[in-house]
């Protein structure tokens, strides 16, 4: 599935929710997502942007369990991460940082299914231009 991040804004194209709704609902409760990034999303802002993820409830930063990632220009790698809460806060655990574009298998666990978080670049800064990766 194609994700398309417009130049200047947060979330992703209304098509590309659509479709990444439908692949989080067709995936089993543990599943492996394939994700493959291209040289467009090599733009280093430092924060992490979300691709997909799960919520207990409509604010995407309670009770969620997310994949993130970001470009780490320094290294001319991608870092990927898995966010979700437990009992002392929010935890922030690396999955590993990937120099390749290739296609990365990622285990991820549909923690909560109230709500669908689709994908979100950044969080205070948005794409200076179109981004595009492949995820499925």
């Amino acid at each position: 599935m194609k994700v398309v991040h417009k130049a200047n804004r947060h979330w992703a194209t209304v098509w590309t929710k659509v479709r990444m709704i439908a692949l989080l609902l067709s995936k089993k409760r543990h599943d492996t997502y394939y994700i493959q990034f291209t040289d467009s999303c090599k733009q280093n802002t430092g924060e992490f942007s979300k691709i997909l993820g799960t919520s207990k409830g409509f604010n995407p930063r309670k009770g969620s369990y997310r994949l993130a990632w970001r470009y780490r220009k320094d290294r001319d790698m991608f870092e990927l991460r898995k966010m979700y809460e437990d009992s002392n806060g929010i935890v922030w655990e690396k999955l590993g940082c990937f120099s390749s574009i290739g296609t990365i298998a990622i285990p991820f666990e549909k923690k909560y299914f109230w709500n669908i978080n689709t994908p979100y670049f950044g969080g205070y800064c948005v794409p200076s231009h179109d981004m595009v990766y492949y995820v499925k």
